[in-house]
């Protein structure tokens, strides 16, 4: 709201500028007073010549495109304390790491920008959640696995597809149990799974980026025999029988404890956050060096091909939802598709036209997708959106149990 604000120039005050640089397109970059389309493989070498121009990084320019970074490091440096660098969430450790390094350069921290605790689980390997599937695949081979949980997770779909996370690889494991909203591919090969509640039926508390705590309460009672991931996970901390509102009001009883708790609690309820829980800032260091030297500059005649989550149904967690599949994606405007997205210089180049079918290979696998010319993408670059292409995804919140279903639909009286 503040951006829009900002883009009127209304009573004597400046419009903002926008800069985007990027290699898909998306609203945001629709949105840019100067927009840059780049090749995946090449932003860190951009972030690293930007950094470099403005004091943040050292080393030249490997990247080229001098006039345009030029004139984007000279505006940065005349909005110092007013500016803001921000990384997008699929760029690497060291772009994120870049980006911190221009903002304290340019004295954004503490005023255009601010940090606080990550609210998201850390892995312990502080190597991501991918490290530690492949830990899990290799035990599993290894024979160390005898029962394994699946919560709201669905790795048989979604999971990296050489780490081949199938059928056989599953069946090595003695007791398989699933949780979650849908029978998907992962619940179809284990012995149980539990049906989740929707949010709307259970409780729960989360936290703001800036630190504000909330407890969720649901809206409605349960429609059918299903579990909130608290309930689900309280036989495994030894609270079999509690509900989801005595776990979820037992934990803060040991955040909170005094006699006041009842009155602390019922206060935070009705005003929907807990007082004094706000303003979790704290002073911002980078956890990855921005040094370093640029990496090798990728061929650039070789098309890359570029993963993006699909913008209405994610990874294909809401696949099933009709409403989201209607809804024109940002851009290309299709709906029910899934398709491969290609610049115009591509198609040219390749002599395809949108509707086309392509074959698209790489490391030895192979789709078979329509093209969809799009404007603003690199013109060595192939976008896919992931989340289609489900095998089982049935209707919610079905039981099964040792090879058979049962379904809550129906026994409902």
């Amino acid at each position: 709201m503040a951006f829009s604000k900002r883009r009127k120039a209304e009573n004597g005050a400046k419009m903002n500028r926008l800069y985007v640089v990027e290699s898909g397109s998306t609203t945001t970059g629709g949105k840019a007073d100067h927009r840059l389309p780049v090749r995946g493989a090449d932003i860190e070498n951009f972030a690293r010549a930007i950094a470099a121009k403005i004091g943040a990084g050292s080393g030249g320019n490997s990247f080229g495109k001098d006039a345009w970074i030029g004139e984007l490091a000279k505006d940065m440096q005349a909005h110092r304390g007013t500016s803001v660098v921000l990384a997008g969430r699929q760029q690497s450790a060291a772009v994120h790491s870049l980006a911190f390094a221009m903002n304290q350069a340019l004295g954004n921290i503490g005023k255009t920008i601010t940090y606080s605790e990550a609210v998201e689980f850390t892995p312990a390997n502080h190597q991501g959640d991918i490290a530690s599937l492949r830990d899990l695949v290799k035990d599993i081979d290894a024979g160390k696995v005898n029962l394994l949980v699946f919560v709201e997770t669905n790795p048989m779909f979604n999971a990296p597809a050489d780490l081949a996370f199938d059928a056989d690889r599953m069946n090595k494991v003695d007791l398989r149990v699933h949780f979650g909203p849908y029978v998907d591919e992962t619940a179809m090969h284990c012995h149980w799974h539990i049906p989740e509640s929707n949010y709307l039926e259970a409780w729960s508390d989360v936290r703001y980026s800036d630190g504000t705590i909330s407890i969720v309460q649901p809206l409605i009672a349960p429609l059918y025999v299903t579990k909130s991931a608290h309930e689900f996970l309280g036989p495994f901390a030894d609270t079999p029988s509690a509900t989801g509102y005595e776990i979820v009001q037992g934990y803060w009883k040991t955040q909170h404890a005094g006699a006041d708790f009842d009155v602390w609690w019922r206060r935070s309820l009705h005003s929907g956050f807990m007082e004094n829980t706000g303003g979790n800032l704290k002073p911002a260091s980078a956890r990855g060096a921005a040094a370093g030297s640029a990496t090798a500059a990728a061929n650039a005649g070789e098309i890359e091909i570029l993963f993006r989550p699909d913008p209405n149904i994610l990874d294909g967690r809401f696949a099933n939802n009709g409403w989201l599949q209607e809804l024109p994606k940002p851009i290309t405007m299709l709906t029910w598709e899934n398709a491969a997205l290609v610049s115009f210089a591509l198609a040219e180049r390749l002599k395809i036209v949108s509707g086309d079918q392509v074959n698209i290979e790489s490391n030895g696998r192979k789709l078979t997708l329509p093209i969809w010319i799009t404007a603003g993408l690199p013109e060595n670059s192939v976008v896919l959106y992931t989340g289609y292409g489900h095998k089982k995804y049935g209707p919610q919140r079905h039981r099964r149990r040792l090879g058979h279903v049962f379904d809550p639909y129906q026994q409902r009286s």
